[in-house]
C-alpha cells in the first residue's frame, strides 16, 4: 500500500501538485516599454528598427496563420463604437416552429431559471469566444437576445431547440458584431426558456470593455492531452481568441509520473523569451532553460540557467533576478526544499541578477544577502520590482508577511530604495509559521545544493529532510504571495495565502490552502481584497484562488488579471464539492484558468488627483478562459505574440517589433514600420505619456503610456 505522501511525490508531474505546480513570474513590460540599449537593427528581416526608437526589441517570426500544431491566430474585427446599427433575427435557423418562437420573443413573467454561467455584471473584452450561457436543468427550447442599453446599436436575436443541460451560445461572427459596437453602456441579455409549455424570462447584463484581448497565455499542465505524451505535464499556450496547444512538453521517454517533465515556467511580458524547468524526479535533475519564443512549439533550448527557478524575467526577457534561500539543500526530500527556504529553488544562494543568454551573474548592485527577494516581478516599464520580502527573522526562521517594492535602474543595474508596501501583520492576518514541519514524500533525497553545497548535518535529521507542510498552518489567509504589478505600475495585485510554501497543494500536504485576490496602490499603500473576482457559486470559493498574473497592456481601458481557481465553470467543470473533506489530489484536474477586469484608479478626467476618492473593490466577475485544455491547469503568463519585422501584416502596433502598425486608407490590415508618426495611437509604442496622441474627438479619453503603449483608461 503506498502512503499518501510517497503518492503525493509520484503525482508531482501528472497532477500538479507538487513544486511543479507553482511556476515562476513573467517579466512585465513590452515592445519598447523598458529603456534597454539598442540591439543591432534590422534582427529578424526588414529594414530593421529605427535607431531612435529602438529599445533591445527580440524580433520573432513573419507573421504566420498557424503555430506548426496548426492551431489558428484569430484576427478579430476592430471595434468601432460608431459602427452603424447591428440588427439581425438568427432564430430562423434553431429549427423551432414559428409559435415556440414566437412565444419565446413574448417571454414569461417571472424568472424562474437559475444560471450558473456567466456572473452578473462580468466585464469582457473583445475578440474572445463568446460565452456559453448555462443554467440549471435542460429546456425544451431557449431563445436570447442582446441589446445594449439606451442605444439602438444592437439587436440581436438567437434560439435553440431542445438541450440537456441547458446551454446555449451564440455564432462567433455574431459576437463580434456585438462586443465591436460597444459603448461601455450595459448589455442587457434577455434568457428565455421554454419547459413544457411554460416560458421562464431572465435579465442578465454584462459589460463590454472596448478593446480586443491580444496576444497570448502561457500556463503549466498536468493531464496534458495528445498529440503529446498524454498525461504528462506541459507548457501549454493559448494564442488568445484561438484554442491550446502543447507549446513545450518533454517528449523522450518517460519513466511513468516521476517524468521527465516540463512545467514550471517564465514568459516575458513582450513575448520573446521563456524559462522553463526540466524536472526529472529520479535522477534528480532540475534544470531552468532559455528560450526564444517564436509561433512554433516545441522550440529548441537556447541556453542554461541555473538555481532560477521563480525568476522575475525584465521586460525584454534579457535578464532575470533569480531569488536568495539561505540553507544548503541537500538531502532534502523529492526536490531542493528547506526549512527556510522557498520551495524547488537550490540552496544556498542569495539574490542576483542573471544574463539569459549565458547564465552569468551581471553584479547586480543594491542586492543583500538578508534580502531574498522571493517571487520577484518587474513592472511593465522595468523601473521597479516587486516581491515577498523573505529575511531572516532574528530567531532562526526566515519572515515572509510582507511584500516590498524596490526601484530599478536598467542601464546601472542597481537596486534602491526598498519600501514595504503589504504586511501581513498590519492586515491583522493571524500568524503562522515560519518554518516549515516535516512531510516525508518519500521519493528519495537531493545529492548536494546550489554550486555544489552539502549539509551532511542534515542526513539524519527528519525536520532538515522537509516533505511538504501540514494543512491548518494558520486559520486563514496569512501570506502575501504572487505579487504582479498592473500595466500603469501604480498597484500590485496579489495573493494571500493560508500556506508558508505560497503552493495551493505539496507533497506531503494533502489539504490544499487558501488563498484570495488582493489588489494594493503602492503610491498611497491602500490594500482591498478583490472580492468581486474572488466570489463564485459556492461560498468555498472565495478562498480557492491562485496565483494571480496581469495582462501586460491595457485592453479596452482596463487592465486584466488571470488566475488559478477551482470553482464551478457552469456544468463544464465541476468545483470543489462543499460537502466534502478538500483534498488536493481530487481537486487538481479541477483547476482552471479565470480572467476577470480591473478599473485602473484614475479619477475623472483622466489625470491623477492630489486626494483621490478611497480605494474600493476595482475588480470585476470573473469568467472562464476559453481555449484552455481540459486538465489541471496553473498559472497563466500574459504575453504578447513574437513580435514581426518591418513590412510585415499586421493589426496593431503591438505586433511590431518596432511598436507601430500603418493602415493605409481602405486596407483591412496593415504593415509594421511602414513610417513612425509623429505621435502615437493606442496601442502603439510610448515612453511617456507626451508621446500618445492627443483625442480626435471631445469624446473620446486622452491616452496614457501604459506598459510601454499608449492605452486609455476607463472613465465609467
Amino acid at each position: 500500500m503506498v502512503r499518501k505522501s510517497s503518492l503525493a511525490a509520484a503525482l508531482v508531474c501528472v497532477l500538479g501538485i507538487g513544486g511543479c505546480s507553482e511556476t515562476g513570474d513573467a517579466g512585465g513590460g513590452a515592445r519598447g516599454g523598458i529603456k534597454t540599449p539598442t540591439t543591432t537593427a534590422g534582427a529578424g528581416g526588414g529594414s530593421g528598427t529605427p535607431t531612435d526608437m529602438s529599445f533591445g526589441q527580440k524580433p520573432g517570426v513573419a507573421q504566420m496563420l498557424t503555430g506548426d500544431s496548426g492551431v489558428p491566430i484569430y484576427t478579430p474585427p476592430t471595434v468601432d463604437m460608431n459602427a452603424g446599427p447591428y440588427v439581425q433575427d438568427d432564430t430562423g435557423g434553431s429549427g423551432l416552429d414559428q409559435g415556440t418562437i414566437d412565444a419565446l420573443k413574448a417571454g414569461g413573467g417571472t424568472c424562474a431559471t437559475d444560471v450558473v454561467y456567466p456572473y452578473n455584471d462580468t466585464m469582457f473584452p473583445g475578440a474572445l469566444a463568446p460565452p456559453i450561457i448555462m443554467w440549471q436543468g435542460g429546456a425544451d427550447a431557449a431563445y436570447v437576445r442582446f441589446a445594449y442599453s439606451q442605444s439602438d446599436k444592437v439587436n440581436y436575436e438567437y434560439a435553440t431547440g431542445g438541450t440537456s443541460p441547458g446551454e446555449l451560445q451564440i455564432p462567433r461572427d455574431a459576437w463580434n458584431e456585438i462586443t465591436r459596437r460597444t459603448n461601455n453602456l450595459p448589455l442587457v441579455v434577455t434568457l428565455s426558456v421554454m419547459n413544457g409549455g411554460s416560458v421562464s424570462t431572465c435579465e442578465l447584463q454584462w459589460r463590454i470593455a472596448p478593446g480586443n484581448m491580444t496576444g497570448a497565455i502561457y500556463y503549466n499542465t498536468y493531464q496534458a492531452p495528445p498529440p503529446g505524451v498524454e498525461g504528462q505535464g506541459a507548457v501549454m499556450r493559448v494564442t488568445l481568441g484561438s484554442t491550446f496547444e502543447i507549446y513545450k512538453q518533454y517528449t523522450g521517454l518517460v519513466l511513468g509520473p516521476l517524468g521527465p517533465c516540463y512545467s514550471c515556467h517564465s514568459v516575458s511580458f513582450d513575448g520573446s523569451t521563456m524559462v522553463a524547468s526540466f524536472h526529472d524526479y529520479t535522477a534528480k535533475i532540475f534544470e531552468v532553460e532559455k528560450y526564444d519564443v517564436t509561433q512554433n512549439t516545441q522550440p529548441t533550448a537556447s541556453g542554461m540557467i541555473h538555481n532560477a527557478n521563480f525568476g522575475a524575467l525584465t521586460p525584454d526577457g534579457s535578464r532575470i533576478l533569480a531569488m536568495g534561500n539561505p540553507e544548503c539543500t541537500q538531502n532534502a526530500e523529492t526536490f531542493p526544499r528547506k526549512p527556510n527556504n522557498f520551495p524547488l529553488v537550490e540552496g544556498a544562494a542569495v539574490a542576483r541578477v542573471l544574463d539569459t543568454s549565458n547564465g552569468n551573474d551581471t553584479g547586480a548592485v543594491g542586492l543583500t544577502n538578508e534580502n531574498y527577494m522571493w517571487m520577484a516581478q518587474f513592472s511593465p516599464d522595468g523601473d521597479k520590482v516587486v516581491f515577498n520580502h523573505a529575511k531572516p527573522d532574528g530567531v532562526g526562521g526566515t519572515d515572509r508577511r510582507e511584500l516590498a517594492v524596490m526601484d530599478y535602474d536598467y542601464t546601472t543595474n542597481t537596486f534602491s530604495n526598498l519600501r514595504v508596501v503589504v504586511s501581513a501583520d498590519a492586515l491583522g492576518a493571524p500568524q503562522g509559521t515560519n518554518l516549515y514541519q516535516p512531510g516525508p514524500a518519500g521519493a528519495g533525497l537531493v545529492p548536494q545544493g546550489y554550486e555544489g553545497c552539502t549539509a551532511p548535518d542534515d542526513a539524519l535529521d527528519p525536520v532538515r529532510q522537509v516533505g511538504g507542510i501540514p494543512g491548518g498552518s494558520c486559520s486563514g489567509p496569512c501570506y502575501p504571495a504572487w505579487p504582479f504589478f498592473t500595466p500603469d505600475g501604480k498597484a500590485v495585485i496579489f495573493s494571500m495565502i493560508s500556506d508558508p510554501d505560497f503552493a495551493q497543494a505539496f507533497p506531503g500536504r494533502d489539504v490544499p490552502s487558501k488563498s484570495e485576490l488582493w489588489y494594493v496602490d503602492i503610491e498611497t499603500q491602500e490594500i482591498v481584497r478583490l472580492d468581486r473576482a474572488n466570489t463564485g457559486r459556492q461560498p468555498l470559493d472565495l478562498t480557492a484562488n491562485h496565483y494571480p498574473t496581469v495582462m501586460p497592456v491595457a485592453v479596452g481601458g482596463y487592465f486584466w488579471v488571470f488566475w488559478t481557481a477551482v470553482r464551478d465553470y457552469g456544468h463544464k467543470v465541476a468545483g470543489q464539492d462543499p460537502n466534502a473533506l478538500p483534498n488536493a489530489y481530487l481537486d487538481a484536474v479541477k483547476k482552471r484558468i479565470w480572467v476577470a477586469a480591473i478599473k485602473p484608479r484614475i479619477p475623472q478626467g483622466g489625470e491623477i488627483v492630489a486626494e483621490p476618492a478611497p480605494l474600493t473593490d476595482p475588480s470585476f466577475p470573473g469568467f472562464y478562459l476559453d481555449g484552455q485544455s481540459a486538465s489541471g491547469n496553473v498559472r497563466a503568463f500574459a504575453a504578447l505574440n513574437p513580435c514581426l519585422p518591418d513590412l510585415a501584416e499586421c493589426a496593431s502596433g503591438l505586433d511590431c517589433c518596432c511598436g507601430f502598425c500603418t493602415v493605409l486608407d481602405g486596407a483591412p490590415k496593415g504593415q509594421c514600420c511602414l513610417e513612425i508618426p509623429e505621435c502615437a495611437k493606442t496601442n502603439e509604442k510610448c515612453e511617456t505619456d507626451a508621446d500618445c496622441c492627443p483625442p480626435e474627438s471631445p469624446d473620446e479619453p486622452q491616452n496614457k503610456c501604459l506598459g510601454g503603449f499608449c492605452g486609455f483608461i476607463a472613465l465609467e
